[in-house]
């Protein structure tokens, strides 16, 4: 695929993941639903980065690609 097409589906895909659950539930339930993803996360970060890191030794994602999640959970 051309790198427009990619650009352009992954708008598409992000509009979609928003703009459903927004028609369906409304903007308050969609947001209090994202902060308590993020507090599910930040409390419970030492078990995503083990998962993180047992899915790199399995070989699923690449070492690099862990790192960046591992920044992006800890570093704000």
């Amino acid at each position: 695929m051309t790198e427009p097409a990619v650009i352009a589906g992954l708008s598409l895909l992000g509009a979609l993941a928003l703009g459903v659950p927004l028609r369906l539930f409304g903007w308050r339930a969609v947001w209090e639903g994202f902060r308590a993803t993020l507090r599910f996360l930040r409390r419970h970060r030492w078990r995503a980065l083990l998962i993180l890191l047992v899915g790199a030794i399995a070989g699923l994602w690449t070492f690099d690609a862990v790192r960046q999640l591992l920044f992006g959970l800890f570093f704000r």
